[in-house]
């Protein structure tokens, strides 16, 4: 079967979306892992009226943990299985240091979401 050329960009644009959806995911699991390597795996969920709040990383509702484990993680998750559009310039590395600079045990973490925002910062 021969392709059009409209039918090979659209096949490489998928083939390049499931190779960054594999990356994430990736990136995901060793962000879970570390959050609770290092106890920043919140046990209180927040209320559904938390959840709801409509400001950046839920600042004026929740911790950045809670954000993380409880709004970030489950929607990223949601978008990779539906092999949907990854958002982008989440900008995540700068409210991390913000919320864990003075930290050097959370260096990791931090590093992580560098990786996340070059990540989608370079494929968008």
């Amino acid at each position: 079967m021969v392709c059009s050329n409209q039918e090979n960009i659209y096949l490489v644009i998928l083939e390049k979306r499931y190779m960054l959806h594999a990356v994430v995911q990736e990136k995901l699991i060793v962000l879970e892992k570390l959050l609770f390597l290092k106890k920043r795996f919140p046990v209180i969920r927040p209320s559904s009226q938390a959840m709801s709040s409509q400001a950046p990383f839920a600042v004026d509702t929740m911790s950045f943990e809670q954000w993380l484990q409880y709004l970030f993680l489950p929607q990223m998750r949601q978008l990779i299985r539906q092999q949907s559009q990854l958002p982008r310039q989440m900008g995540l590395a700068p409210m991390a240091e913000h919320q864990w600079g003075n930290d050097p045990e959370l260096n990791g973490l931090i590093n992580i979401f560098q990786d996340f925002d070059a990540l989608f910062d370079e494929t968008h």
